[in-house]
């Protein structure tokens, strides 16, 4: 999706007001659309051009907010807290990243700033938003009348208001405050019919229950009311394929197992669910979600007339038209790659890794807890890669996990064939070039910002001074990137796993952010942007430069990540973060940052701000 009108375009028109209001328009339409990147780098580049205005600021700090850049964004916000008459936009999103930051290192000092912005963005316009949060964050510091006095205020404002979620959700806070649960319940479940199946909105007051909990006696009632939905990923097998020389799931029990998920998807109440499509479990899966009326998000592990070849069309017509059926109807399709097989059986395990790490990063976001779901043959010995045993066995929740046994009773196994698989294999791997493979890898681009601007005799001194400490620094790090190459200001390393790549890039990132720049004489505020990507590449040894290095449709795309991230922040494509979230569970925290568009026709990325959880930025 691309934007029909250039920044370029827009500076150039002569009338200064109509450039801020188109400016203005397309950083909040990308705001709307979640492209918070895009509308950081676009509120940067026109706050430049107009220092003045301050609904540019404004969305430079709420871009820079939700990128979970929350110190940079409070920097602007207080100076335009502190330069003029307060409006309910600037209180609100002042407060918010005071909350925030008291959210991430519990300092009782952010809760006031917090309550204090709120309550003077409310006492100066009468906004129920910085109100309720005024009500909300007085609770927290223990002031219960105070609280109670000013969601009494919140309530008298609401009643006269348009009844949608919004209003419906703060009334019921506010409510809450006050004492009144019979009130509160009522108002939370009209907030919910109005919601319809908007989980994100719903969630948002489940997060604000769990915020107010420890300091206030609510009724279990009300917590179930809003609590997050069922969210599960699943596996399973496929439909036996004509050559396979023993049954395991044959088409006669397709009715028995559609019996068996219906009742573990009532069980799991799933309402949120992320699998693959191949022929028989996962197709299986994918109509028991949507005939439950749930949310099915399917991850393809290569481009899809492959993927047919290689996990549908043998089992009959019938299955392919049930595939295109299920891809209709689910809410989002994503693929680990876009391009094709080449008999890589990696992508399949990769894709069972990515399935799983949405549903905990997407279970985290909403404050629950994932779930696996399996329909898992148990008593089969093979442990094939990417198979149902090898994604149940990387599964990091064995508490969370619920397996369907195929029914014990089997047709009589059929004599041996010729593996089919075999010459799929063949066929698809004949494609890729002698001499080159092609494996999963995680990927990082960085480029060190104010570089550009630097006198023409320092350039060698910062290099020199750049390259030794990174050097040292490299030294340090064990394991060394796989692939390591600098061009000038910019950074590129590979890494087959995820949690060494991330530690070298907190390295990168510290060695650059804690170096004495202006001791130097260069700009104080040097820094690095870092974007991170996994997916499958092809290596081999570079004839030029006599070492190995990596190439492809994946390397380039994160390369197109980096340009408009934030610097100071590590940002990480949704791929790499499911990877590393499988990999090492709770030890990192993922903030949703939104849809990347990314340059030269590269499509949309989703993406994470990834940090250390001793860190607050």
């Amino acid at each position: 999706m691309r934007l029909p009108i250039s920044i370029e375009f827009i500076f150039m028109c002569d009338d200064p007001k109509a450039d801020i209001r188109a400016v203005t328009e397309r950083i909040e339409s990308c705001l709307n659309k979640g492209m918070l990147c895009e509308a950081q780098d676009l509120a940067r580049r026109a706050k430049a051009s107009f220092p003045k205005a301050t609904r540019i600021t404004q969305l430079y700090a709420l871009a820079l907010a939700r990128l979970g850049a929350t110190e940079k964004a409070r920097t602007y916000l207080t100076g335009l807290y502190q330069a003029q008459e307060v409006d309910a936009e600037t209180a609100g999103l002042l407060g918010r990243v005071y909350k925030d930051l008291w959210k991430k290192t519990g300092n009782p000092a952010h809760a006031r700033q917090s309550r204090d912005t709120y309550l003077r963005g409310f006492s100066e316009t009468k906004d129920y938003y910085p109100g309720i949060n005024a009500a909300t964050m007085s609770l927290i510091l223990g002031e219960k009348d105070r609280a109670r006095c000013i969601a009494h205020e919140v309530i008298a404002i609401c009643d006269s208001s348009q009844r949608d979620y919004w209003s419906m959700a703060t009334l019921g806070e506010a409510y809450l405050i006050a004492g009144d649960m019979d009130k509160a319940s009522e108002c939370y479940g009209e907030a919910i019919d109005q919601a319809g199946g908007n989980y994100g909105n719903v969630n948002s007051s489940f997060q604000q229950l769990c915020l107010m909990r420890p300091y206030i006696d609510m009724p279990e009632a009300l917590f179930e009311l809003l609590k997050p939905p069922g969210i599960v990923a699943f596996t399973g097998h496929m439909i036996d394929h004509p050559e396979r020389p023993k049954a395991r799931f044959p088409e006669c029990l397709v009715t028995a197992v559609e019996e068996e998920l219906r009742a573990a998807l009532h069980r799991i109440d799933a309402k949120i669910a992320y699998a693959s499509a191949a022929c028989g479990a996962d197709i299986l899966f994918i109509e028991a979600m949507i005939e439950r009326g749930g949310e099915i998000n399917v991850v393809l592990p290569f481009r899809q007339e492959d993927f047919l070849k290689t996990s549908v069309t043998f089992a009959g017509k019938h299955w392919e038209d049930r595939f295109h059926r299920a891809l209709e109807k689910a809410n989002t399709v994503k693929y680990v790659t876009e391009e094709g097989y080449f008999g890589n059986d990696d992508l399949f395990a990769f894709t069972g890794t990515i399935i799983q790490g949405l549903c905990i990063l997407r279970a985290q976001s909403m404050h629950t807890l994932p779930s696996l779901l399996a329909l898992w043959d148990r008593k089969e010995r093979e442990k094939r890669l990417g198979g149902t045993a090898d994604t149940v066995s990387y599964w990091p929740y064995p508490d969370r996990m619920n397996i369907i046994d195929l029914p014990c009773s089997r047709p009589t196994a059929l004599p041996p064939k010729a593996a089919a698989r075999a010459s799929l294999d063949e066929e698809f791997k004949s494609s890729v070039p002698f001499g080159i493979d092609r494996t999963l890898k995680c990927i990082l681009f960085a480029d060190i910002m104010g570089f550009s601007k630097l006198q023409e005799e320092h350039t060698p001194f910062f290099m020199y001074e750049f390259l030794r400490a990174f050097a040292q620094k490299l030294q340090a790090i064990d394991p060394q990137p796989e692939v390591l190459n600098t061009w000038g200001d910019a950074v590129f390393a590979v890494y087959a796993d995820a949690g060494n790549m991330i530690e070298f890039a907190f390295a990168l990132r510290d060695m650059i952010q804690h170096t004495n720049w202006a001791s130097m004489g260069f700009p104080s505020d040097m820094d690095i942007r870092i974007a991170l990507h996994a997916g499958p590449v092809f290596e081999g040894l570079d004839p030029i430069i006599g070492r190995p290095n990596s190439y492809g449709a994946h390397i380039n795309r994160a390369a197109r990540m980096e340009p408009v991230t934030v610097p100071g922040c590590i940002y990480a494509s949704e791929q790499f973060a499911a990877k590393l979230i499988v990999e090492s569970k709770d030890q990192y925290s993922f903030e949703y940052v939104g849809i990347l568009s990314l340059p030269k026709n590269f499509g949309q990325q989703e993406t994470y701000h990834v940090r250390r959880k001793t860190e607050v930025q």
